[in-house]
């Protein structure tokens, strides 16, 4: 569809629009069709995550190589936490063959079950001082005023008293009945307070593993983020920076899902975070199609 289209749609009719569009593009991606995958100049020239959140190329690498072999495992909550404080797969790779020596499982998962503070960090710091990235570009992760190298600040700050209280957090997350209820226990570690965004995506990794998969709110909760707000503003004509209580959110949310999942029932089955992603998402496309600013990450168009 052409963006001139696109602009005259309803905001509902819009969010369908764009779901169902960037879906095609993954397909074809996928299948490995020749480009354009489509018509839309935005989202040829835009860098959009894809709709279901597991179809992200990160997270399929997260799910691939620590999350599905660990996913009985208590192992799996640090290696989760730890890989998405990066959530750069070039560095999951170093950690997954590094340090990694002690036994079999460590040899095959590294320090995402092996971790050894020292070691990780002067590996880390040689990959930087070579050029090389260690972080992701996705989202900002701040040092929060300290002065120490982000490297160190990650690894000795927000890292390592995971690794230290692992068996205690195993304990209390495997006690949780809901995504809500385990989203308050990672908000109490270092580094993952503030808005809860990183808590909310490292909810999202393990609701697929032993530790959350049969958590009441499964398909229902999510956590709200400045973008996902913004989306669902724009989506009912109101001002993007209008304040939703608790209980507004849950409910639009919940109506959104049924609008959703019954107009592309096509499609595979939409849950709250899925949606929240692609309200995150909407909000951006809107802002490049009605000219209202750039986006920072460009797409090499398709």
């Amino acid at each position: 569809m052409l963006v001139e289209q696109v602009r005259k749609l309803k905001p509902i009719d819009r969010l369908l629009y764009w779901i169902n569009e960037r879906y095609r593009v993954f397909q074809f991606k996928q299948a490995g069709k020749d480009k354009p995958w489509t018509d839309d100049k935005v989202i040829q020239n835009v860098y959009f995550t894809c709709p279901y959140r597991e179809d992200d190329k990160t997270t399929a690498w997260l799910r691939d190589n620590i999350r599905e072999p660990l996913r009985n495992q208590p192992e799996v909550i640090f290696a989760t936490i730890a890989f998405r404080w990066f959530n750069l797969i070039e560095t999951g790779e170093q950690l997954l063959k590094y340090p990694g020596k002690t036994t079999i499982s460590s040899k095959r998962y590294g320090a995402f079950v092996d971790w050894n503070l020292a070691a990780v960090k002067s590996r880390l710091h040689g990959i930087q001082e070579h050029g090389g990235k260690v972080f992701t570009g996705a989202f900002n992760i701040s040092n929060s005023g300290s002065t120490k190298p982000k490297i160190d600040r990650v690894c000795d700050d927000y890292i390592q008293p995971v690794w230290l209280q692992r068996e205690q957090l195993c304990k209390q997350l495997g006690d949780c009945g809901t995504l809500e209820e385990a989203h308050k226990i990672l908000r109490e570690l270092p580094g993952l307070g503030g808005s809860g965004f990183m808590a909310a995506q490292i909810v999202c990794d393990l609701k697929y593993t032993y530790v959350l998969e049969n958590a009441e709110d499964w398909w229902t909760w999510c956590s709200p983020g400045p973008g996902s707000k913004r989306g669902l503003n724009r989506l009912l004509e109101r001002p993007i920076d209008s304040i939703f209580s608790k209980e507004e959110w849950r409910l639009e949310i919940s109506k959104l899902q049924i609008i959703v999942n019954k107009s592309l029932r096509k499609m595979p089955k939409f849950h709250a975070q899925d949606l929240q992603n692609c309200l995150c998402e909407m909000d951006k496309y809107i802002r490049v199609l009605f000219n209202e600013g750039q986006s920072k990450r460009k797409y090499p168009g398709i």
